[in-house]
């Protein structure tokens, strides 16, 4: 049960369509796990890092089973969320609903109602267990917190009592747990980030800390093992939104508009241990700029039939032609860490000034 608790966990509901048409967004997160490993593409915030520490102490003490404590913390997220919200906050994934649950008669209610369509992969719990875990701040059979987790938070205090109706126990509660989030946990939990990624620590010293990824540069302080995959990093990136971009583009225009080109083939070397990337490795021995529509169709099915999405593609290569279903397409192009988390890397380790 636990393994599954990530943001990239496919939803459950029955209705879901398949996204990452292309692979393209696997691909990356395989690479940013050998270059950030104790980061995902939605772990932007010191303050998150500490709500879900204290949301997993507080299910802890309230309850005996993973499952029962996994239900705790999704409904201390959804209050602190609708606190949040109530006082004009946003930048936080289910800002809409917690704005409209924040506006109903009888506001606020602690009877739990989603804010996601996938409230457990989507929020908080599942962005932050997995790097939790890394950090050696979470169990890794159990959701409890260990070594130096509860130390971390131990000014947050026991779980308060929410009475529904009444914003002002709501914001008393998390006003006094949240005064334990101050700059010694900001600095603790920088310092762990750097314990346990050194290399990628001195890497970012080494480049000053830059904004605007710079996966080349690192490489040449990011040691031996990584470089590699530092190297990749700086080119693929960007190349994928373009592909990614461009494949958006095939799906939704006339099927007898001329295909655009395809971007060069990648021209860095594909490491050793990137077991999600063969099937694109395939379609680069085969990458002719001028039959983008066909190549991306290829690399669509087989991305697609291995993850058993066949009846689902959006677009096929067909007797010479291209046949596409953008009814069955996601809307969304923007992947989440497309630079490989190296803005969230920058923002969660750089030393305070």
């Amino acid at each position: 049960m636990l393994e599954g608790v990530f943001w990239s966990r496919p939803s459950e509901d029955d209705d879901a369509r398949p996204t990452d048409p292309l692979g393209l967004d696997a691909m990356r997160e395989e690479l940013s796990d050998r270059l950030v490993p104790c980061l995902t593409g939605r772990t932007r915030s010191h303050e998150e890092f500490f709500w879900s520490l204290v949301f997993l102490r507080w299910g802890e003490e309230e309850e005996q089973t993973d499952e029962a404590r996994v239900q705790r913390f999704l409904h201390w997220e959804r209050c602190i969320k609708l606190h949040w919200a109530r006082g004009g906050r946003d930048g936080f994934t289910g800002v809409n609903r917690a704005r409209s649950q924040g506006a109903e008669h009888g506001a606020p209610s602690a009877f739990f109602r989603p804010l996601l369509k996938n409230q457990r992969a989507q929020g908080m719990l599942g962005a932050h267990l997995g790097p939790l875990r890394r950090l050696d701040l979470v169990s890794e059979t159990r959701l409890a917190l260990v070594e130096e987790g509860p130390s971390l938070i131990a000014g947050a205090g026991p779980p308060p009592n929410l009475r529904d109706q009444d914003w002002g126990s709501w914001s008393r509660a998390f006003g006094r747990a949240g005064k334990a989030y101050d700059g010694r946990f900001r600095q603790r939990l920088r310092e762990r980030l750097g314990t346990k990624m050194p290399n990628l620590r001195a890497a970012l010293t080494a480049v000053r800390w830059r904004q605007r990824p710079a996966w080349k540069e690192a490489a040449r302080h990011i040691g031996d093992a990584q470089r590699p995959f530092s190297l990749l990093a700086d080119e693929f990136c960007p190349w994928a939104d373009l592909v990614r971009g461009l494949f958006h583009d095939l799906v939704t225009m006339s099927p007898a508009s001329h295909a655009p080109q395809l971007p060069p083939a990648l021209s860095t070397p594909i490491p050793r241990g990137l077991g999600r990337w063969e099937p694109l490795r395939h379609s680069l021995r085969r990458w002719r700029r001028h039959e983008a529509d066909r190549v991306l169709a290829d690399l669509h099915e087989r991305v697609f039939r291995e993850r058993g999405y066949e009846r689902d593609l959006w677009m096929r290569w067909e007797d010479g032609r291209r046949l596409t279903y953008p009814g069955r397409a996601s809307s969304s192009v923007v992947p989440e860490g497309s630079d490989c988390r190296w803005a969230n890397a920058v923002r969660l380790m750089r030393p305070a000034r």
